[in-house]
């Protein structure tokens, strides 16, 4: 590993740790959820009704791990490590997605 990708891990495990911010901030400031995470609810509540595109595909476009989380009713201790191993597997699955696709390309260009 490079200098420059071991500063790049660095950066991304730094940013995956203070992922959890994004729950902590909305809950120090009563805020509610994060700007534009809403679900056709939140928008019929806060808009007084819901784009017909967004009503139709709704039920399409279900997270595997809704809101990072693995229960509902976790404390915001769990949450907040939910957060950061969701952030860390991100990372995980794009480190090796780029490696495979780098080893693929490289096998190809090689190949006479």
């Amino acid at each position: 590993m490079t200098k420059f990708q071991k500063k790049i891990l660095i950066w991304l495990i730094a940013l995956a740790i203070s992922s959890p911010i994004g729950i902590l901030l909305p809950k120090l400031f009563h805020s509610g959820g994060a700007w534009g995470e809403w679900n056709t609810k939140t928008i019929k509540e806060k808009t007084g009704t819901v784009p017909q595109g967004m009503a139709k595909d709704a039920a399409k476009w279900a997270a595997p791990m809704p809101d990072y989380n693995v229960k509902d009713d976790a404390s915001l201790l769990h949450q907040s490590f939910q957060y950061i191993v969701s952030g860390v597997m991100g990372i995980a699955f794009t480190i090796l997605i780029t490696y495979g696709l780098t080893k693929l390309l490289a096998r190809n260009e090689q190949a006479p």
